[in-house]
């Protein structure tokens, strides 16, 4: 009777813990383990480039299955992965653009039976700084200058617009003094090859942050504008004793 009973036990116990149920798995501490994942790449791949494959594990050995929560992904469709294998990759490659999202964020499931372990995925995009944001970079001072004398025609090769020079298909010079400008746009760090910039003789009030970041940049001239208020330490450290030929007024001062 004593064995009857244990045996009937047994078989109920095994019966319970074969289950594939949560409460079943808790109840025997089984869990899923997995890290987060985070990576770079460079704007504007292809469809299907590999971005690297997410890996969990359960702790009682069984095998996992990999899916990406639609609710929880930004932009919306721009990843896949393979759900046997957690190799990530990209989906559609128009959603990598660096001006339209500078990160890609979503959230992969590792599913094992009903458990569920929610890993967070970061995708940082990287700007490529080509021949085309050059053009973006002087179009932008274009348009943020309503009233400037520049004469330059978008429609026609920027090596022929006035007082810019282009070394091997980059901007590597910019004279637009004496141009009426009263604003620098910030996307004057787009001209990551850029070597000499004079503004002399302008309206500008203030110098962007944003110039600082061009390293290759050994002469720059701010004189006889209309800047009135300290240059930031950004700018002072980064240009004014690192190289650079910086011509300004005395009214554009580094502040302490």
């Amino acid at each position: 009777m004593k064995k009857t009973f244990f045996y009937t036990s047994l078989i109920l116990f095994l019966g319970f813990i074969s289950c594939d149920n949560e409460e079943a798995r808790t109840a025997l501490g089984i869990t899923i383990s997995a890290s987060d994942f985070s990576t770079e790449i460079n704007e504007n791949p292809e469809d299907a480039t590999i971005l690297g494959t997410i890996t969990a594990f359960a702790s009682d050995g069984s095998e996992i299955t990999y899916e990406i929560d639609s609710e929880a992904e930004t932009p919306a469709g721009a990843l896949s992965i393979d759900s046997n294998t957690g190799e990530l990759s990209v989906l559609d490659s128009s959603l990598f653009e660096y001006d339209d999202y500078q990160e890609i964020n979503a959230t992969v499931n590792a599913v094992s039976g009903v458990l569920i372990k929610s890993i967070f995925v970061n995708i940082t995009l990287v700007e490529v700084l080509d021949a085309d944001s050059d053009y973006d970079a002087l179009v932008s001072i274009l348009e943020n200058n309503e009233e400037t004398t520049l004469d330059w025609d978008i429609e026609t090769d920027i090596s022929t617009w006035t007082g810019v020079t282009v070394t091997d298909d980059r901007v590597t010079g910019l004279d637009v003094s004496n141009a009426n400008l009263s604003v620098l746009p910030t996307d004057i760090y787009k001209l990551a090859e850029i070597t000499s910039i004079n503004l002399n003789s302008n309206s500008l009030t203030e110098i962007p942050d944003d110039i600082a970041s061009l390293e290759n940049l050994t002469f720059l001239d701010i004189s006889s504008n209309s800047i009135e208020s300290s240059l930031s330490n950004t700018i002072c450290e980064a240009i004014s004793f690192d190289g650079v030929n910086f011509i300004k007024d005395e009214t554009a001062v580094c502040s302490e």
